[in-house]
């Protein structure tokens, strides 16, 4: 990976922290990375992009029907088809995730390679298994 674009959308600010440091840990590797909130993504800035990092809060029931909220369906319905790229899910959650990776999988245009891995953080901070994820997404 040479080019990453982190994306989020927060609504308590817990989401935003945890792209900020996604994107740092990433450049610690070596990565080309930067953190915006999706809303503010420009097609260009996508297409730029190898991988991007897609996250947003967890909505819905505690273990079920988990799913991203309304404004973040919405970006996604405007961004450009994102066939050619490679995808990793985050979110922020309560209690737990449930269907949430699923849920967001669906509202992604077009048919991009998602990536088996998942980060999920309760409190917007990256675990240590966080940042050795990291490390070996940085190193492909």
């Amino acid at each position: 990976m040479k080019r990453a674009l982190v994306l989020f959308h927060s609504r308590t600010g817990t989401t935003a922290t945890y792209g900020e440091e996604i994107a740092g840990e990433l450049i610690q590797n070596g990565v080309d990375a930067r953190a915006l909130p999706l809303y503010k993504a420009s097609n260009s800035e996508l297409a730029d992009a190898d991988t991007l990092f897609i996250g947003c809060w967890t909505s819905g029931l505690l273990f079920f029907m988990q799913h991203p909220e309304k404004d973040f369906i919405n970006y996604l319905d405007k961004i450009s088809d994102l066939s050619n790229k490679k995808i990793v899910l985050f979110t922020t959650y309560k209690i737990l995730t449930g269907s949430m990776f699923r849920s967001m999988s669906r509202h992604l245009p077009g048919t991009p390679e998602i990536s088996r891995v998942r980060m999920r953080s309760r409190t917007g901070r990256l675990s240590k298994d966080d940042k050795g994820r990291i490390h070996i997404l940085a190193a492909l």
